[in-house]
Formats: C-alpha cells, structure tokens, sequence
C-alpha cells in the first residue's frame, strides 16, 4: 500500500487511498456517453422531423401551383374548371410518398375561388398534419405539433371567366359561350 502526503498550510499528513474508487473513470464515461447518445438522438429526431415539415411543403407547394396553372379549357361554366383543377391538384399532392415518411396525406384541402368575389385572392391550398415533438418523453412530454402549410397562389382565372369578362367588358349584357366572340384577353 502507498502513502500519498499531502501539505496542506504547513502540516503535512499522509493518507492511504481507498481502493473503492476503482472503476469511477467508467461510470463517469457511461454517464456522459449515455447523456450524449441522447442529445445526439434528440437533434436527429428534431431534424427528422423539420425534413417531413419541408416535405410536406414543398407537396402543398408544388399542387397549388398545379391548382394555379391547370385549365381543362371548360367552355361550359365557372365551376366546372375550378372542380377539374382541385381535383388535379389532388392528384399531384397524392403523387408525392409522404405516407412512406410516416406523414398522414388526409389534411390537405384546396380552397377554391368562387366566381366575383374577393375570396378568389386566398384560393389555393392548404395541408396539416400532426406529429409527436420528440419520441422522448422526457423532453417535449411526448406533446403533439401540429404541421401547417399554405400557398394562396390565386388561381389564374379560367378560359370561360376570361370569355365572360370580356364580354360584358364590351357591353354585352347576355354571354354565352355559344356566341359568335372574337375578343379574347389573355390578361383578363
């Protein structure tokens, strides 16, 4: 056994080391280790997370864009390619795996615009969607977020919006798509 002195304000002592100290460098190591696999899972499991968030807008984004842009070049009414564009804007929502990253695809909603009225500015669409904050219960409690996305592109206005305003643009007062038009504004 060694004796260890030690001089502490001029008095020297000696004391002999315990040997129940054997094996506090690995339970310091484990601690430490253990704390850091836990941040480390944490991070990811937060970045994991804010990936299926873009995903998931990035989906949003890319069907309000076809919701924008999509003209079944309807001759009969309003409604009928407003109907044929969400319905196309559906689809591409749909074509995206966002079920194979674990996010739930049946809060998406297309907002349509309704002929004349100042709700057409906000038509587009909108997805949620609901995940667990972190899988540790420790930290976040195992809350839920709640994911929102939202693109109001406002839809180009369709062939047959653009007939009748031109038509009654000129004065017109009953516009059918069966009359002899030539006056045709691609602006509207």
């Amino acid at each position: 056994m060694r004796k260890v002195v030690t001089h502490d304000f001029f008095l020297l002592q000696t004391h002999t080391p315990n040997n129940s100290e054997k094996g506090q460098a690995a339970i310091e190591f484990l601690l430490v280790f253990a704390f850091a696999i836990g941040v480390t899972f944490l991070f990811m499991s937060m970045t994991i997370n804010s990936t299926q968030g873009y995903m998931a807008q990035y989906a949003n984004f890319m069907a309000s864009r076809t919701f924008l842009t999509y003209d079944n070049s309807s001759n009969s009414n309003f409604e009928s390619g407003i109907n044929a564009a969400a319905a196309k804007a559906r689809d591409v929502f749909r074509g995206y795996p966002l079920e194979a990253f674990d996010i739930p695809e049946n809060g998406f909603e297309v907002k349509k615009p309704t002929l004349g009225a100042a709700s057409s500015l906000f038509s587009g669409t909108t997805f949620q969607f609901r995940k667990r904050l972190t899988p540790f219960k420790l930290v976040g409690g195992g809350s839920m977020v709640t994911y929102y996305a939202e693109s109001f592109l406002t839809k180009e206005p369709t062939r047959f919006a653009c007939f009748t305003g031109t038509c009654y643009g000129v004065g017109q007062n009953n516009c059918t798509f069966g009359m002899d038009m030539t006056l045709f504004d691609n602006g509207c």
